[in-house]
């Protein structure tokens, strides 16, 4: 029973995760966001509301079946975890593609010489001065 309560807290955690980046993106990723947080939280709803009120569905205990509103819920807390592992993977891929992308930029900018001091030393400081001379 502990184990049943530490993934329904897992999966709680998670959901409070998917429903902040929901609140700090904008656009269609914020709606993809907090539509894959909102099958979570309605799945877990149901899934906990069979675990906490088992007399409400009125079903024979004994006939092994399991109830409806567990296996709707468990779908769709399926399909909510489905749609943040596929985000999140889109996440690290786009903090992946942005840092090579960043990484060939300065490349580029310090090949050409853009970024080279002045003068062609350190502090773009000439290299004669009156004393050497």
């Amino acid at each position: 029973m502990f184990l049943i309560f530490l993934a329904l807290a897992c999966l709680v955690a998670i959901n409070a995760w998917t429903i902040w980046i929901a609140a700090t993106r904008r656009g269609v990723v914020q709606a993809y966001w907090a539509l894959s947080g909102s099958f979570m939280g309605i799945g877990l709803m149901a899934v906990i509301g069979v675990f906490a009120f088992p007399g409400l569905l009125q079903l024979d205990p004994t006939s092994g079946e399991m109830p409806p509103a567990f296996g709707l819920g468990f779908g769709l807390v399926v399909i909510g975890l489905t749609g943040v592992a596929i985000g999140a993977a889109m996440m690290g891929l786009a903090r992946l593609w942005r840092r090579k992308r960043a990484a060939s930029a300065l490349a580029a900018a310090t090949a050409d010489g853009a970024d080279a001091p002045s003068g062609g030393t350190p502090l773009g400081t000439p290299i004669g001065t009156a004393r050497d001379a």
